[in-house]
């Protein structure tokens, strides 16, 4: 009997968890859900959340996601990480953009800065492989958010389990020097998986 319960404690440890819709979602809000890093770096506050793309397909389906959208999306999302960091000030009152500026010409500055520029200092590193950031938006909240979104997308070199990610910001307008998150790979690829 102990050796049967033991079997399946074991077993059971290593399943990914299956979850509707709605458990996904409440699951996708949880802060210690390993998806989430935060910083606090030169009174600013970056906070990197990792989006599986069982979450991007419920985000974009929402209620009318059947099996068939969910399956096709994955394929797409497979070879690829999606990194949304919400960016302000440390205080959580002001968004990146208007956050401890010393004039206007700071808030144009930064404008150019993350509609145009600042692609090219995104890194994520998996195990050996470096990759460069693929696609990127910067979503303007227009002072309704106390934040700034930088949605990224990285194109993986191979597909399957994840080893650790390691995405790397180096941000040059704000002068903070490269800001990390890491990702351990446990915590990445027991992410429970999205059923309808």
């Amino acid at each position: 009997m102990l050796l049967a319960c033991t079997v399946f404690i074991l077993i059971s440890c290593g399943r990914v968890r299956r979850l509707g819709p709605g458990e996904y979602a409440q699951w996708m809000q949880e802060k210690d859900n390993g998806l989430l890093r935060e910083r606090m770096v030169s009174g600013y506050r970056f906070t990197a959340k990792l989006e599986p793309a069982d979450w991007l397909a419920l985000k974009e389906y929402k209620s009318e996601l059947t099996g068939e959208r969910l399956d096709s999306l994955k394929n797409i999302y497979s070879n690829t990480v999606h990194i949304t960091i919400e960016a302000g000030s440390d205080d959580g009152k002001s968004p990146l953009l208007r956050a401890h500026l010393d004039n206007t010409r700071q808030y144009f500055e930064r404008m150019h800065y993350y509609t145009s520029l600042v692609q090219e200092d995104l890194v994520l590193v998996e195990g050996s492989d470096t990759l460069h950031c693929a696609f990127y938006h910067f979503e303007q909240s227009f002072d309704l958010l106390p934040v700034n979104s930088l949605i990224m997308e990285f194109e993986r070199k191979r597909t399957g389990e994840f080893k650790d990610l390691l995405l790397i910001y180096n941000d040059r307008m704000l002068n903070t020097g490269p800001i990390k998150f890491h990702f351990p790979a446990g915590e990445l690829n027991t992410v429970p998986q999205l059923v309808i």
